[in-house]
């Protein structure tokens, strides 16, 4: 049995413990080592190289990693019971508060929209007021006027075709009149705060937001950590382009989802790279550290963007398990799970140790798509389904799935005149 904790052991004790173990040989293989294409140009290697471990013994040397860690080819004897992971003791789904709170569409709105909010959005708009029109209007107050996405303004108030709510609260002038000074931050020190936060003109607003996300919602036992961009083509100094999207620009955000219901339980903005400073390394890494802080018992499924086993080791500290794709170019991966040549369509290899187990799965004809997982300790394959899918890249599949129809929900603008 090789296992993760060798890896604190020295060359002699290891040979002792592989001397008393065998493993079958495997023959060896052409090893293909080209890597995935990326959409950022952040550090793909991992912060920390792994422990150590001497090749001796009866191992393979095709499952030894370029980091020296050592794999095995069979399953791991697993502790009979439960594991700890996985474990939920918080009913999943809108929490008490939530529900106490919520009774139809507007409390719903105004849950998500409370006074604490209300209130940064009407002492900043009333201060840029007294700056840019001299308080000629004086202070605008909680009134409340709901438009759709593209709506036109001018129909709304139209004393003929438009809706009489809208005439009834205010007028046409003062609806354009307040969207010219709404705003989410002082204006009187945006210049400062700017200089060092991109996010500066909604950074106060928007945590006091996300952080009301967690208090609404307890998720079930799978999240799932991902990338979205919100198609934007204004001015705006992290707008991102990305080619793969539908959108191809936009503000990307980073969310974790949970996988059954699609609630956004947190989310960040990607600002793109630090003025004045080096590129962040291992970026995705402390992304989903962040996005699943808080979370007790459940499965974590991410892309290779974030799978790193530095990742996979802090999260299963938190008694979370983790089931991602992985870039080939990870120094972790052993040599027999990189090489396609030759290999047959749909052929399955894996490799386990006591933390993780690692999946190569031919898809296409010499290409791999390389998953690891700590929630699955098994070689499982569906031999029953056309393309015998091994148990990991279906459980991959199902978990990460929801989250691709709430990217494709239309967006609906509702903005709060106060």
């Amino acid at each position: 049995m090789f296992t993760y904790e060798m890896a604190h052991l020295n060359e002699d004790e290891i040979r002792e413990v592989l001397c008393a173990e065998s493993v079958s040989d495997i023959s060896d293989c052409d090893i293909d080592y080209n890597s995935e294409n990326y959409e950022t140009n952040e550090s793909e290697t991992d912060s920390e190289p792994e422990p150590l471990l001497t090749p001796s013994g009866s191992v393979d040397s095709l499952f030894i990693a370029k980091n020296k860690m050592v794999w095995s080819a069979t399953p791991l004897p697993q502790h009979i019971g439960s594991a700890i992971e996985n474990i939920i003791s918080t009913q999943p789904g809108p929490t008490r508060f939530a529900v106490s709170r919520c009774h139809d569409i507007v409390s719903a709105f105004l849950l998500f929209f409370p006074p604490p909010i209300e209130k940064i959005v009407i002492e900043n708009t009333n201060k840029y007021d007294r700056v840019k029109f001299d308080d000629k209007w004086g202070d605008i107050d909680d009134d409340i006027l709901c438009r759709g996405k593209n709506e036109d303004v001018h129909g709304l108030f139209d004393s003929k075709f438009g809706r009489p709510i809208f005439r009834s609260i205010m007028s046409e002038n003062h609806f354009h009149k307040i969207t010219s000074a709404l705003r989410f931050d002082d204006v009187l020190s945006r210049q400062q705060t700017r200089s060092s936060d991109k996010f500066a003109p909604i950074r106060d607003l928007w945590d006091r937001w996300q952080q009301f996300l967690p208090m609404f919602y307890n998720c079930h036992e799978n999240v799932t950590v991902d990338e979205q961009l919100v198609a934007f083509r204004g001015r705006c100094s992290f707008r991102q382009f990305m080619p793969s999207k539908p959108a191809k620009y936009g503000l990307k955000f980073w969310l974790s989802v949970d996988s059954k219901s699609g609630y956004v339980w947190k989310i960040q903005p990607y600002l793109g790279k630090p003025r004045n400073a080096k590129p962040e390394k291992n970026q995705g890494e402390r992304v989903a550290l962040d996005l699943t802080d808080d979370l007790k018992g459940q499965n974590i499924t991410a892309d290779n963007f974030f799978s790193t086993f530095e990742l996979v080791k802090k999260l299963h500290e938190r008694k979370l398990t983790y089931v991602g794709t992985v870039r080939k170019n990870k120094t972790f991966i052993p040599p027999k799970l990189l090489t396609v040549k030759n290999l047959p369509l749909y052929k399955s290899t894996f490799a386990f140790n006591d933390i993780a187990t690692l999946v190569s799965y031919i898809s296409h004809k010499n290409k791999a798509t390389i998953l690891i997982s700590t929630i699955h300790k098994k070689d499982k394959v569906d031999e029953s389904g056309p393309k015998k899918k091994p148990e990991i890249v279906s459980y991959y599949n199902s978990t990460k799935g929801l989250l691709q129809i709430v990217f494709c929900l239309p967006i609906i603008f509702y903005v709060s005149y106060l």
